[in-house]
Formats: C-alpha cells, sequence, structure tokens
C-alpha cells in the first residue's frame, strides 16, 4: 500500500511545482522589458548603418558559425605562428 501513497505524494508535488511554474511565467511575460534591455535596444537601433549592413549581408548569407568558426581558425594559425 505505500506505493500509492508515494506516487500521489510525487503527483502533488509536481502538480505544485508546475503551477509554481505557469504562475512565474504569467507574471515575466505580463511584465515590462528591464531597463537594462530597452537601453540596449536603444543603443543598437541608433547604430544602424546601411553601409555596415551591406558589408555584413555576405555573413548572413553564409550563417553566422558559417563566417565565424573558420575565421577564428584561421585567425589562432596566423597567431601562433608570432
Amino acid at each position: 500500500m505505500r506505493g500509492p501513497a508515494i506516487a500521489r505524494r510525487q503527483l502533488a508535488g509536481a502538480a505544485a511545482a508546475g503551477a509554481l511554474f505557469v504562475a512565474l511565467a504569467e507574471a515575466v511575460v505580463r511584465d515590462e522589458p528591464a531597463a537594462i534591455d530597452r537601453a540596449l535596444h536603444d543603443i543598437a537601433a541608433r547604430g544602424y548603418s546601411r553601409l555596415l549592413e551591406r558589408v555584413l549581408s555576405p555573413i548572413e548569407v553564409m550563417g553566422l558559425p558559417g563566417f565565424y568558426i573558420p575565421a577564428a581558425a584561421l585567425a589562432a594559425l596566423r597567431l601562433g605562428r608570432r
């Protein structure tokens, strides 16, 4: 008879944890963005440059990892020789 009692207790704990998670998620979703998020968004919006966008557009075609990983490997090889 201990098995069902333990399972009920575990189920109750899991249900309570789930309810707490949902309550916290609701609070976070309804809250406004943090001040640092707004500040970083403003900085990013202010620094927009059409020229920079055109220069960086080939990177977006290859994907960021497809560019940065080989570039980092080449830089490491170059710096390793010095």
